[in-house]
């Protein structure tokens, strides 16, 4: 039996990130929906207002469902064992959302749909519209592989190809960026550079180098045309917003 503890995120700035995005909406006595929440750390910023008992956690961090229900008893946590390549490879390839017998004000996903297929993106935004409530609205996390922030001076697949590429030369990096500098999309697995091509299948489930996908806003705004597309908000500059309205997206 594998032992190793799955993953759980240190990153603290969700609700700071969605507030903004969202234009600082009332939280309070929403039903939320946190889409690969981890631990449910948008719970415990020092300026978030979201009732813990309106609060459903999704994520395939068993060991994270696990943290979040210790720290937050009164919230809803539940393991989604969705096979993922990079966080549940043992998981359950196209396992439906779970029927948790509610309607959401707000399903907010953060870099979640940066480590899955556009396939499975596409099928997984779709599922989740369904489960808002009149009225309400999905904001997701996305990268932007062109997209440079302002403290930086390497766009997003420069910054993660220096990351997760082993010992790469400037050459190739500058190679790498001129064949996706037209793409809509493309993903980096294992290190990788796919332009307009999900292919995790040859990988057989060795996933050393993770999956991150990347989405040009004018591309995206093709696959949901109905989306509102918002450059990013601090405290990560690196992530693009999608918002859609109401499920009525697809």
């Amino acid at each position: 039996m594998d032992n190793e503890v799955s993953f759980i995120t240190k990153n603290d700035g969700q609700f700071a990130y969605f507030d903004t995005q969202l234009e600082r909406p009332l939280w309070r006595g929403k039903n939320i929906l946190d889409f690969g929440g981890n631990i449910g750390n948008i719970l415990r910023h020092r300026n978030s207002t979201i009732t813990h008992d309106s609060y459903w956690c999704l994520d395939v961090s068993r060991d994270a469902i696990e943290a979040g229900k210790k720290a937050a008893p009164k919230a809803n946590f539940v393991f989604y064992d969705r096979h993922n390549f990079e966080y549940n490879p043992n998981g359950i390839k196209n396992l439906p959302i779970p029927d948790i017998g509610k309607k959401f004000d707000f399903i907010i996903a953060l870099s979640v749909f940066t480590h899955t297929s556009k396939t499975e993106m596409i099928d997984i935004v779709n599922h989740l519209c369904d489960l808002l409530n009149d009225g309400g609205r999905l904001a997701f996390s996305f990268f932007d592989p062109h997209y440079i922030p302002s403290d930086s001076d390497a766009c997003n697949l420069k910054h993660y190809l220096e990351q997760r590429t082993s010992d790469p030369s400037a050459s190739d990096i500058d190679a790498w960026l001129n064949r996706a500098s037209a793409a809509g999309w493309c993903t980096l697995l294992n290190g990788e550079l796919e332009i307009e091509h999900e292919g995790p299948e040859r990988f057989q489930g060795v996933q050393e180098e993770g999956y991150l996908a990347f989405y040009a806003p004018r591309y995206l705004q093709t696959i949901f045309p109905r989306g509102k597309i918002l450059e990013p908000a601090n405290p990560f500059p690196r992530q693009h917003c999608c918002i859609i309205n109401d499920g009525q997206e697809q």
